[in-house]
C-alpha cells in the first residue's frame, strides 16, 4: 500500500513539473502550439519514469521473495545445525556410556580373575586333601587286610566277590553281603500279592511280617509303575529305596551318559540302576527323605536326614540337605551341597569323569570325594529316620 501512494505522489510532482515548465517557456516563446508538444514530451518522460519504478517496483518483490527465501534457508540451516549439535551432545554421551561400560567390563574382568583364581587354589586345596584321605585310606585298607591274612591281588582286581569284599560287607551290612557282585539278586522277586505301593517303607509297612529284601514295583503320579530294590537292615527297621547303584567295573557306562538318559533313569533294579531325576524329585518332594550314600567295597558311608531336588528347571539342584550331627564312619567334614546342580555334561563332569551333583568349584555333592565308583544311593522317609 505504502508503495502505490509513493508511485502517485512521484507521478503527480512529476507532472505538475512538466505542466509548469511548459507553460513557462510557451509565454516566453508566445507559441501556442508549443505547451502541447511540452505535454506529450513530459507525458512521455512520465509513463518512462512510471515504467521505471514499476520495474524497480518489480525487482524490489524479487528481491523480497529472495530475502524471504534466504531467510527460510537460514533457518533450515539453524534448524539442522541445532540437530547436528543435539547429535554432538548424543556422541558424547554414547562415549561417556561406553567409557564406564568399558571400565565396568575391565572391573568385572578382573573380579571372574580373582574368582578362578581363587576356585584354582581351592580345587588346588582339594586335590591334595583326597590324596592324603586316599593315602590314608590305602594305608587302612593295607592294615585291615593284613591282619586278617587276605590276598592282596585278589583285592586289586576285585575280579567278583573276594574275601576283602566279604570283610567290608560283613561291616557295613549282612543284607549287602552280594554288593561287590554285578547282580544283587539272580532275579527279580515280587510280592505273591499284588498291592500297589509308593516305595519300600509303604510296602514294609502294609506287608508287615511278610516283607523282605528284594525288588518291588512301585508307583508314582504321572509315571508308569516301575521296580525298585527295597534293601532292610534289620527286622524292624523302615526299608531303603536304592535310587542308584553304580560299580567300578561299569563305571564308564554308567557314570557318563546323556542328560535324557539320567532324567529318565535307566538300568535294571537287579544290576547297575538308577532311577531317575524325574522320579527322584518326586519322591523327595513328596515327603522329607533321609538319605544315604555307601561306598560298599570300602565300607565308607554318609547319611543325611533331610534330602531334596528341584525339578528339570532349577536342573535338578539339591533343595536341601541336612546331615547328622555325628556320621557312622566318622567322617564330619562333608560340605553343605544345598544348590548344587545335577551335571552330565558340563566342564565339571568332565574333569572329574563322573555324571553327579557339583558346586561352582566342581566339588562334589554328598560327601563322596574320597569315594569309589562302587556307591548307591538310597531314601527313607524322614520319619522312619526318626523313629
Amino acid at each position: 500500500m505504502n508503495k502505490e501512494i509513493m508511485r502517485c505522489l512521484c507521478y503527480l510532482m512529476l507532472t505538475l513539473l512538466t505542466v509548469s515548465v511548459g507553460r513557462v517557456k510557451a509565454e516566453k516563446d508566445n507559441d501556442s502550439e508549443q505547451p502541447f508538444t511540452i505535454l506529450l514530451d513530459a507525458g512521455s518522460e512520465i509513463r518512462n519514469v512510471v515504467n521505471s519504478l514499476a520495474a524497480f517496483s518489480s525487482k524490489q518483490d524479487s528481491m523480497e521473495e529472495t530475502l524471504k527465501s534466504v531467510q527460510t534457508v537460514m533457518e533450515k540451516i539453524g534448524e539442522r545445525l541445532m540437530e547436528l549439535e543435539s547429535s554432538v551432545k548424543t556422541v558424547a554421551k554414547i562415549e561417556e556410556i561406553v567409557e564406564s561400560l568399558g571400565k565396568l567390563l575391565e572391573s568385572r574382568l578382573g573380579e571372574i580373575e580373582n574368582k578362578l583364581s581363587s576356585t584354582e587354589n581351592i580345587q588346588q586345596v582339594n586335590h591334595a586333601l583326597i590324596e592324603r584321605r586316599l593315602d590314608e585310606l590305602g594305608s587302612n585298607l593295607k592294615s585291615a587286610l593284613s591282619k586278617q591274612g587276605v590276598d592282596r591281588s585278589r583285592v586289586r582286581g576285585l575280579p567278583g566277590k573276594s574275601s576283602a569284599e566279604m570283610q567290608t560287607e560283613t561291616i557295613v551290612s549282612s543284607k549287602l553281603k552280594d554288593a561287590g557282585n554285578k547282580t544283587i539278586l539272580s532275579k527279580p522277586v515280587y510280592p505273591e500279592n499284588s498291592r500297589v505301593y509308593s516305595d519300600c517303607a509303604d510296602a514294609w509297612q502294609q506287608r508287615g511280617p511278610q516283607f523282605f529284601t528284594g525288588i518291588y514295583e512301585i508307583n508314582l503320579p504321572n509315571f508308569q509303575p516301575f521296580d525298585v530294590f527295597c534293601m532292610n537292615e534289620c527286622t524292624t527297621c523302615c526299608p531303603w529305596t536304592l535310587v542308584m547303584r553304580g560299580s567300578a567295573q561299569s563305571a564308564e557306562k554308567f557314570y557318563q551318559r546323556s542328560w535324557l538318559e539320567y532324567k529318565r533313569g535307566f538300568g535294571s533294579a537287579n544290576t547297575d540302576y538308577f532311577i531317575g531325576l524325574d522320579r527322584l524329585h518326586v519322591l523327595t518332594k513328596r515327603a522329607p527323605q533321609a538319605l544315604m550314600v555307601r561306598d560298599y567295597v570300602l565300607g565308607k558311608q554318609n547319611i543325611f536326614k533331610e534330602f531334596s531336588i528341584k525339578d528339570e528347571h532349577y536342573d535338578f539342584a539339591v533343595d536341601n540337605l541336612v546331615k547328622l550331627m555325628v556320621q557312622p564312619w566318622g567322617y564330619n567334614d562333608i560340605s553343605d551341597g544345598t544348590g548344587d546342580t545335577f551335571s552330565s555334561n558340563s566342564v565339571c563332569a568332565k574333569v572329574r569323569g563322573r555324571s553327579w551333583w557339583y558346586n561352582q568349584g566342581c566339588l562334589s555333592s554328598f560327601g563322596i570325594e574320597s569315594f569309589t565308583e562302587n556307591i548307591f544311593m538310597a531314601i527313607r522317609p524322614k520319619s522312619c529316620q526318626e523313629d
